[in-house]
């Protein structure tokens, strides 16, 4: 079985790309969300938890390299947010 744990889902490349250009990164685009809404969100919303402590945690966040290795190691256990 292949490990996918070092893979960038979507949503972390989309979030890796708005650093990258010092933009915004906005799931919603734009809407008002409620908390009801945030309940259905599925996996395609997941950003790791490592690769945003990685980010948030970097003086200038070296992103390409995160991108190659999405915040190695990744553990699949490891904590995840949805965004």
């Amino acid at each position: 079985m292949k490990d996918d744990t070092n893979v960038c889902s979507a949503a972390e490349l989309r979030l890796l790309e708005a650093v990258r250009e010092q933009g915004v990164c906005d799931f919603a685009d734009g809407a008002d969300i409620t908390a009801e809404e945030m309940t259905s969100w599925g996996p395609e919303r997941i950003v790791r938890a490592a690769l945003l402590g990685q980010l948030l945690t970097a003086e200038k966040p070296n992103t390409h390299h995160m991108e190659s290795s999405c915040g190695a190691p990744l553990s699949k256990a490891s904590s995840t947010f949805r965004v």
